[in-house]
């Protein structure tokens, strides 16, 4: 039986759950909507296939993801051309009763700003969701270390021996896992959490 700690094996269950999941996310790739994409699959809900999708996009293998996100970018850079269009071409205001609301020195229409802060309000969630999606949200990493070349070459080696053997299934340490404090270039030991 397949442990919680070994993403290799799946139970038939968890295997059919990502397989449903990645299948939520091609589906939506096609611009499918949550609600349809729910019923397809039978999902309970369109908030189930949202997550289904979410769950899917991080399962899919690298080439399948690199045709997703250049789906993405495609379909986002389509909503960012239909809202500019709407900043250049502003909606006239209107009255509840849906009269126009008519500047008496012009006698133009005024523009409605509730229109045009709803349109920069979507371009700014049309960036934010291209952020993830090309991963630049992310919080920058950097590493330092404090040694010689020949010092950091010998620890890359080593920490790829380590991944080596993991990936050869003898864990690469009896239960142990060994983290290196980057910074000071001094290895520490700490037992696995079981």
């Amino acid at each position: 039986m397949a442990s919680s700690s070994d993403p290799a094996r799946l139970t038939p269950v968890a295997a059919e759950k990502a397989r449903l999941c990645i299948l939520a996310a091609r589906l939506r790739t096609r611009r499918m909507k949550f609600t349809d994409i729910a019923t397809e699959l039978g999902l309970s809900s369109p908030q189930a296939a949202k997550q289904a999708v979410s769950v899917g996009l991080g399962l899919m293998p690298a080439e399948n993801f690199a045709e997703t996100r250049r789906e993405i970018n495609e379909e986002l850079d389509e909503l960012s051309r239909e809202t500019w269009k709407l900043l250049d071409n502003p909606a006239p205001m209107t009255t509840v009763s849906g009269k126009l609301v008519i500047n008496p020195a012009t006698g133009q229409p005024y523009a409605d700003r509730m229109a045009e802060l709803a349109a920069r309000r979507l371009l700014l969630d049309i960036n934010k969701r291209r952020a993830v999606a090309n991963g630049t949200d992310a919080p920058k990493q950097s590493v330092t270390f404090s040694g010689t070349l020949e010092d950091l070459r010998a620890e890359v080696e080593r920490k790829q021996r380590e991944l080596e053997a993991a990936e050869a299934g003898d864990g690469g340490g009896g239960g142990r896992s060994a983290a290196v404090a980057i910074g000071s270039g001094r290895r520490q030991d700490t037992q696995a959490s079981p």
